[in-house]
């Protein structure tokens, strides 16, 4: 057992919520998910050994939670929901919405079919301690190999949850700043993450196949959509799911609280149905300054 006193460290999510901003914790997790992620991949592992390695981390009860509380129980009247009445109008909605689910059912696919590296699981800004200028991530019992695009998802939907909250949080006027945070903040961990990414591959892809020029761009693109997805079906799971966050249950106000987790519900909906026409991290910004 190795040890490490983190005690000058805060969780991010509780840092967040109170409107303080870490300037270099977004890259840094951006560098951290892109080595983890790469050296784990198809791009840098045998075939041979990654297929052992995926054998050595199935997960398959961890795994069962997550494939419920993300894929499942939302979207259908499940004892493990919970939520405000406020919300009963917008939850109904989700129940019955059938190009959402048939969205969903694909990343769900997705999260039990793609081995595509071996993931923290559960990469969330309240699985992160970050001081000046460091960051470490924490609690990965949830991991196993699955879709890159489902620990960018993660990240990216628990910033914009709290990217939803803050007006509950700070009151709206205050919190203008801190939402345009939390956009650039989304914007840089996606392009360094990208760039890290593409460079590693570039630089160290043992396949032959998977080396061909132009390949590496290819899968990337299919990472950001699945990303997109996947932080949907974050912002959806932890508004009226089981597991929810201090960024919206922590607002006072009912009234406010409920319009942030409107919002939220909202915009998870918007990123699972058109994360394939969202092409690219500005189109994304748009889009989540469209929903409000």
């Amino acid at each position: 057992m190795v040890q490490e006193d983190l005690s000058d460290h805060q969780i991010w999510r509780s840092e967040l919520v109170k409107g303080r901003y870490y300037p270099l914790a977004a890259g840094q997790l951006a560098e951290y998910l892109a080595q983890t992620l790469f050296h784990t991949s198809d791009f840098y592992q045998s075939a041979q050994k990654k297929k052992a390695e995926v054998s050595r981390f199935t997960n398959p009860e961890l795994c069962q939670i997550t494939e419920d509380l993300f894929f499942t129980d939302p979207y259908i009247d499940h004892e493990r929901n919970q939520f405000d009445d406020a919300l009963l109008p917008q939850v109904q909605d989700l129940r019955h919405d059938a190009a959402l689910k048939l969205a969903v059912a694909g990343l769900k696919h997705g999260f039990l079919s793609k081995a595509e590296a071996l993931l923290h699981g559960d990469i969330h800004s309240g699985s992160i301690f970050v001081a000046e200028g460091k960051l470490k991530a924490i609690d990965a019992e949830f991991g196993f190999y699955g879709p890159i695009g489902f620990d960018l998802g993660t990240v990216l939907g628990n910033l914009l949850l709290n990217y939803c909250g803050l007006p509950g949080l700070l009151g709206p006027r205050d919190a203008a700043d801190g939402r345009e945070q939390r956009l650039q903040d989304v914007r840089e961990l996606w392009l360094i993450f990208a760039d890290r990414f593409l460079t590693l591959c570039h630089q160290h892809t043992r396949d032959v196949a998977l080396a061909l020029p132009g390949y590496a761009e290819q899968f990337l693109q299919q990472v950001w959509r699945d990303a997109v997805g996947y932080a949907g079906t974050e912002l959806i799971r932890r508004t009226i799911g089981l597991a929810h966050v201090a960024d919206l249950d922590s607002i006072n106000d009912p009234a406010m609280r409920a319009d942030c987790q409107r919002s939220a519900l909202s915009l998870g909906r918007t990123l699972i149905v058109n994360a394939a026409q969202i092409e690219h991290i500005d189109a994304l910004l748009a889009r989540i300054r469209q929903n409000g």
